[in-house]
């Protein structure tokens, strides 16, 4: 519910970089509802966009945050 799509980040790591602005990602790993496709697609952007970025911090625990939609609606996850 980020409003994040593909394209647009893409674009706004390239015109960073260009930019001079120094990048990082992180990437969460281990979403609950997280498939081997989903994980592979975030391996395939990383590969496409690898020197958009200067570094890559993989998140793998996952916490549920008061507020959150995992809080308010676990029964999604």
């Amino acid at each position: 519910k980020k409003g994040f799509d593909i394209p647009t980040a893409e674009r706004v790591l390239r015109e960073s970089t260009e930019a001079g602005i120094s990048v990082g990602i992180f990437m969460m790993v281990g979403f609950p509802t997280e498939t081997e496709e989903d994980y592979q697609l975030s391996k395939q952007f990383i590969q496409r966009n690898k020197t958009s970025f200067n570094r890559v911090t993989p998140g793998y625990g996952f916490g549920v945050q008061p507020g959150s939609d995992t809080y308010m609606n676990p029964q999604k996850y």
